[in-house]
């Protein structure tokens, strides 16, 4: 009988396993040799407008302005015009990946590994920066 249990046992250890293991997603998330928590979805789309990300350092602006990888997080998604019919717009979406520090949208903190939409003049802050 312990002889039969065993042999269950082992080929059941044998099964193959179908449980996402994230090995995939490891490796095709690998940029320069550093693992990314997010990969981009295929709604992500370059603007046909032009949006701009600009950097602020003690209420004041600092040279230039950041958004060479803004398509990151740029969303194509259907938006209802007032006639009724819908239209597809690129859209700019942030989300927190679970910083130490949090994420903040107009002085708001933002829940971690959650969609929000970003709007014009809205206000960025990365943690106590």
């Amino acid at each position: 009988m312990k002889a039969a249990e065993e042999t269950l046992e082992a080929k059941q250890k044998k099964q193959s396993s179908f449980e996402l293991s994230g090995k995939l997603a490891a490796e095709t998330n690998r940029v320069r040799g550093i693992t990314f928590l997010f990969t981009k979805p295929p709604y992500a789309k370059k603007p046909d407008i032009r949006w701009r990300l600009y950097v602020f350092k003690g209420g004041e602006a600092l040279n230039g302005h950041f958004c060479d990888s803004c398509f990151w997080f740029l969303w194509q998604v259907e938006k209802e015009q007032p006639d009724g019919m819908l239209k597809n717009q690129v859209r700019p979406y942030m989300m927190d990946l679970g910083s130490t520090n949090k994420t903040f949208i107009n002085d708001n903190p933002i829940e971690p590994q959650r969609y929000y939409e970003l709007f014009e003049k809205d206000a960025i802050k990365f943690g106590c920066s």
